[in-house]
């Protein structure tokens, strides 16, 4: 018996089979197809003949302490003839067949490493199956195997000498050959320089959950390319440069990667067939080893300089390319923690004849797709030589791909890139399309409009409606029919002339919310002047801020705020009384569509807020959108909760008037107090509403539970999938809803079914929106990039501010259209498989909070204003205990020396309660990456358990609520007198605060009590003077039940007298 030691490429797949010991992943091998009548007995002859000529057919395999070595052994295998002609579907039968064998693995030390088999289809079909381990052969090894049993057939028919013309020579004798001489010290170096940084995987570090057969499960697609395609292909030789088809394949997965990706470097594995010599490639064998090849984008190039680079890339690797892959992971040096494998893609070419044309037998051959692979994603390119076809095959993993259809878009993506580079020669790489016309085509579908889509260009075509001014506009006992209100609207624009308001001026509100509210909006609009909003809740800094930044012609407000009266603004009564409906002059809505309706202010990235300016053309197509979106409603009654400071108020405020709609108008702040919440819910039959995530948990958490009659809207956050099922019940409609202020309040929407993956759904009327790179290309589905959006929606930028508005409102080429405006959102998203747009998460440091737009940026400029305090960076944590989100700023400056109620303090004069964090920590430096920029994943991690000393009262009630609100906000380091919204209490934490104190003493406690007595003294003193308990709770909630039903009767009542009238 001959002992020989393994060759290099051998033992790595020794040892990657003792790895994947259960896997049949190194089976190689296929099947030739022969059209003609077979003498089976002289066919296993053959076979035989050439078992007991090559040593490959005699290899076993085995690890001892010397090392591991491969041995000759005279056992052969039997070829096995199997008769399908006879079965109903032969052809089915066979394949099954087929599937059988190669899905079985060998048993290095017990098998025979290979197996064949003789399959009868017809009279005339037969096929050849040859199944081999990665071991013995290789590829190229396996069709010599082929086209010399066929020799060998035909010289045993036609009784030759049956070795006849065999040139192939023994695996050992050439392996031998292939050892001498070989000095590597070379190639080491090279590949230690090459791989002394590596570039991050493609696909990222795949998760392994430990099943080897689910992990490393493969599957194929593939793609036939026409003769005259594939000669259009090779027609590009004619090039100066050197261009092979391999180098096409390469240079469209760099340019695709680096488009889709950013990824401008990876790492490419590369079989290499290491056949070098005339003897080399008459062996049988496995000689076949895995290489790298390093991939090194410069975005600047042109095509011609990519294709040279990757020529000249491909002569330096080809001089060291005999150094084996595992000494390869040696040099790399990786964290195997942090990385699993060198690289996670793999480019083959294969230039095979795939056709058997011996004298007295022809056949073509099929090599099997083996269904187990590393590597997350194989493309091979099949040559089947110059005057044939090409075939490009997909081998991936399904957390590349998720299904089969994917991964054929992927290579119709690759082919068209491909094709462009063969015309566009000297053009920029950046300019290559990364779409097929498929993906161009489901873009122009996803933004589809309906057929003879009317877009309004001003509220005047609004207002013209049948429908507006008919609704009644109720706040409490105030309650405005619609003459009554078209008769507020004339007051109040009266009174604005009176104080010289013509169309172009500013107009801050500043006013209670209650009725006349919207009444005003309507007043400004028909003047043509511009609405600015003022939110109650803002500090008296920001106020001024936007005062002097909008410089209003007037300011209406029924109290005044300290920074008004530090600004020459005349500042008008919002009474109405004294206005007289006969100093009226007729007015039209003559309203020019590109002139402002209102002008909004948002958080800002230099911590100064921005003022987004919306015209009426935008606000007119916007509303007519919705209409559109939620469908008509006659019955529909709106409640109108949303702060002015936040852009989706105009939607509560507006559309229902000029839709004939019913609108409650609430006081602010009143998801804050759930219970009044629910009571008006009940008593009003109010069956439309609009909220964040964040409020909707509020109102959840209460005990609340949805009707079936409601429509509920929600935007503004994040939708999970759980909020989602909880507010979608039987009978009602849920919208969720996505849009930055920079497209008026919102973009697209999604009605939520059961079932359903939660998206941000597909455009509203009027709206495009589109996924890009940071080049401004369009990405294909699946692929994440910028949100970015177009149509007449569009604000027309920030006020005061054209850098700003140049940078974020651009002009960009989507989908073959013309040159289109179009805002960039700064949003991550991706166009997944049903035509749903997934929002991902954001660009900058920009989120969504409360259902508000904030820039973390503002923040911290106002925490580095604080005494002491050097740096800051504010960051929003999902607490695991609560799931609720809280903003934490961490410090650059000495905890000793910091003072945190002080802090709060300075912060609540310039900023919303709601954007002061949470939590405070203190360092003495900030963590840095290696090119000096802050590293935010190095910060420590913020517990949220009870940390030293807890305060404690001698009061039992006070004792009680004391360690409640310690245990939730994770805190002991208050006192009985502190406020819990400065200690970092939220609206939800006093919804869940209320439902646990309620189980712990006999009286009921409600939010507003916690709102009303913010500390715990306070609220231990209303408590302790309280005579409501849960027996008075459940006898006022019948009594609200009994309210409800009177309520419904009434405006049932009312409905159909309007129904009638109408």
């Amino acid at each position: 018996m001959q002992v020989n030691r393994l060759a290099p490429n051998q033992k790595d797949i020794f040892v990657e089979q003792k790895i994947f010991d259960d896997l049949p992943m190194f089976n190689i091998g296929g099947y030739a197809i022969f059209r003609q009548a077979i003498d089976v007995e002289v066919f296993c002859q053959a076979q035989s003949v050439l078992e007991n000529r090559f040593d490959i057919f005699g290899l076993s395999f085995s690890e001892q302490q010397s090392g591991l070595s491969q041995q000759i052994r005279q056992t052969r295998g039997q070829i096995e003839f199997v008769d399908f002609s006879t079965d109903e579907d032969p052809t089915a039968s066979a394949l099954a067949r087929l599937k059988c064998l190669y899905s079985k693995r060998f048993e290095l030390d017990k098998d025979i490493l290979y197996r064949t088999c003789l399959f009868k289809l017809a009279n005339e079909e037969y096929w050849y199956v040859c199944l081999a381990h990665h071991l013995i052969t290789d590829g190229w090894g396996y069709t010599l195997w082929l086209k010399d049993v066929c020799r060998i057939y035909s010289n045993l028919l036609r009784g030759a000498e049956a070795l006849d013309a065999i040139e192939s020579i023994d695996f050992l004798t050439a392996l031998g050959a292939q050892k001498a001489g070989r000095d590597l010290s070379k190639s080491r170096q090279f590949w230690q320089n090459e791989l002394a940084t590596l570039p991050p995987l493609v696909f990222g570090n795949k998760h392994h959950s430990g099943d080897l057969a689910q992990d490393y499960r493969s599957h194929r697609v593939s793609r036939h390319i026409t003769q005259q395609h594939a000669m259009h292909w090779r027609a590009e030789n004619r090039h100066t440069i050197p261009v092979s088809l391999q180098s096409m394949l390469m240079a469209a997965l760099s340019v695709y990667f680096f488009q889709t990706t950013q990824q401008s470097k990876f790492l490419v594995g590369q079989p290499l067939h290491n056949r070098s010599t005339a003897g080399l490639k008459r062996s049988y064998g496995n000689f076949l080893s895995m290489g790298v090849s390093k991939v090194e984008l410069e975005p600047d190039w042109q095509v011609s300089e990519l294709f040279q680079w990757l020529h000249e890339q491909k002569r330096k690797e080809f001089r060291h390319q005999k150094l084996p892959i595992a000494e390869l992971n040696q040099l790399a040096s990786y964290d195997r923690a942090e990385r699993s494998l060198l690289y996670d893609i793999e480019l083959n070419y294969q230039k095979l004849s795939y056709k058997i044309d011996a004298e007295l037998i022809d056949g073509e051959t099929h090599f099997w797709h083996s269904q187990y692979q590393k590597s997350a994603l194989i493309i091979t390119l099949c040559d089947y030589g110059e005057q044939q076809r090409l075939e490009l095959h997909a081998d991936f993993h399904s957390d590349v791909f998720a299904d089969a259809e994917q991964a054929d878009a992927f290579l119709l993506r690759l082919i068209t890139l491909i094709d462009w580079f063969v015309e566009h020669f000297e053009q920029p790489i950046m300019a290559a399309p990364v779409l097929s016309a498929a993906d161009l085509r489901g873009w122009e579908r996803f933004n589809m409009q309906p057929d003879n889509t009317y877009v309004p260009d001003s509220l005047a075509q609004l207002t013209a409606q049948k429908s507006a001014f008919t609704q009644q506009v109720r706040c409490n006992a105030m309650c405005l029919s619609g003459e009554q209100f078209k008769n507020t609207v004339h007051k109040a624009t009266i009174k604005l002339q009176q104080h010289g308001v013509k169309a172009g001026d500013r107009v801050a509100l500043n006013l209670k919310r209650d009725a006349n509210l919207p009444a005003w909006l309507f007043a400004i609009w028909q003047l043509q002047a511009v609405y600015v909003p003022l939110s109650r809740a803002w500090p008296d800094e920001r106020v001024s801020y936007v005062l002097n930044d909008s410089h209003p012609q007037v300011i209406v407000s029924d109290y005044q705020q300290q920074a008004e009266c530090e600004h020459a603004v005349q500042v008008i009564s919002a009474a109405l009384d004294e206005v007289q409906l006969s100093d009226a002059a007729p007015l039209s809505w003559s309203i020019s569509p590109d002139s402002l309706a209102y002008i909004i202010y948002t958080s800002g990235t230099t911590g100064a807020p921005k003022g987004v300016m919306v015209s009426h053309r935008a606000l007119a197509a916007f509303l007519s959108a919705m209409h559109g979106a939620l469908g008509t409603s006659q019955g529909a009654f709106w409640l109108a909760s949303t702060t002015v400071g936040f852009d989706i108020s105009i939607l509560e405020l507006v559309y229902p008037i000029l839709y004939g709609q019913d609108v409650y108008v609430s006081e602010e702040g009143l998801f804050q107090r759930p219970e009044h919440l629910q009571a008006l819910l009940s008593n009003t039959g109010i069956n439309t509403i609009q909220a964040t995530p964040t409020a909707w948990r509020v109102l959840l958490n209460s005990g609340w539970s949805p009707r079936a009659d409601l429509t509920l809207l929600c935007g503004g956050e994040a939708l999970g999938p759980d909020l989602a099922a909880a507010l979608s019940t039987s009978g009602n409609r849920l919208f969720n809803f996505y849009g930055p202020t920079e497209a008026t309040i919102w973009a697209t929407v999604m009605q939520f079914q059961a079932g359903a993956e939660v998206s941000i759904g597909r455009p509203l009327t009027h709206s495009q929106a589109y996924v890009v790179n940071p080049q401004g290309q369009l990405m294909p589905p699946l692929v994440t990039g910028e949100l970015v959006l177009t149509g007449p929606c569009l604000a027309q930028g920030y006020w005061q501010n054209p850098a700003l508005t140049k940078q974020k409102f651009t002009t960009l080429e989507l989908g073959g259209h013309h040159p289109q405006r179009v805002y960039h959102t700064g949003d991550q998203a991706y166009l997944n498989a049903d035509n749903q747009l997934i929002y991902v998460g954001r660009n900058d440091r920009q989120i969504k909070f409360r259902g508000v737009r904030v820039e973390l940026a503002e923040i911290e400029s106002k925490l580095r204003a604080i005494e002491n305090v050097e740096d800051a960076y504010v960051t929003l944590v999902t607490r695991a205990d609560t799931h609720n989100e809280v903003l934490v700023a961490y410090l650059k400056t000495p905890r000793a020396i910091f003072n945190e109620a002080r802090a709060v303090a300075q912060l609540k004069q310039s900023l919303p309660a709601y954007l002061i964090p949470t939590r405070f920590e203190c360092l003495d430096t900030f963590p840095l990456n290696d090119s000096g920029k802050v590293a935010v994943n190095a910060f420590p991690a913020i517990g949220w358990e009870s940390t030293g000393p807890a305060v404690v009262s001698d009061n039992q009630i006070e004792q009680i609520l004391l360690e409640t609100w310690q245990q939730m906000l994770g805190r002991n380091d208050f006192s009985v007198d502190d406020n819990f919204f400065d200690m970092g209490a939220s609206s939800l934490d006093v919804v869940n605060f209320t439902a646990q104190i309620n189980t712990q003493i006999k009286r009921a406690i409600l939010t507003v009590d916690v709102f009303a007595n913010p500390t715990v003294r306070s609220l231990a003193h209303k408590l302790a003077h309280s005579d409501v308990t849960a027996s008075t709770m459940v006898s006022n909630s019948a009594s609200q039940k009994q309210s409800l039903q009177a309520g419904r009767r009434r405006l049932s009542a009312r409905r159909k007298s309007r129904a009638t009238a109408e």
